[in-house]
């Protein structure tokens, strides 16, 4: 990483992750205007080699079928393989821990597992009730 990447981006980004819409999953978009507000424009390839940083030290996850990234609710923990409860109407996440408990590895004979991702697609509470039920991705 750059000086720049260490001193400003590193930083910002964690923090935007973790407290801008702390239950709704951000894209480096999203990041990438959040950032600008107090600085210059920002590359969005330096914003993505940040998030993948993020990602590989456990302080973020990466919601694959969304392309968002939102924090970890429980950075530096051994084992740690969250399921996703992403709600269609109105883009909340919620990081439920520990799902994996009767997934094992050894399972597969001869295949190493690396990473674990669940991400499960619904209506969280509020919108059960809502009269809105149309999809909206993020």
């Amino acid at each position: 990483f750059s000086a720049f990447c260490l001193a400003f981006l590193l930083p910002s980004c964690a923090h935007y992750v973790s407290q801008e819409n702390r239950d709704k999953a951000q894209s480096a978009y999203d990041l990438i205007a959040l950032l600008s507000r107090s600085g210059p424009r920002v590359n969005p390839a330096t914003v993505y080699r940040v998030l993948d940083f993020l990602v590989s030290a456990g302080l973020v996850h990466r919601l694959e079928t969304l392309n968002r990234f939102i924090a970890c609710n429980a950075p530096g923990s051994p084992e740690h393989s969250p399921a996703f409860l992403v709600c269609d109407v109105c883009g909340r996440v919620d990081e439920q821990p520990g799902w994996s408990g009767s997934l094992r590895p050894g399972q597969w004979t001869g295949f190493e597992v690396r990473a674990v991702l669940l991400e499960v697609r619904g209506l969280c509470p509020a919108c059960q009730g809502s009269a809105v039920t149309s999809c909206n991705p993020g």
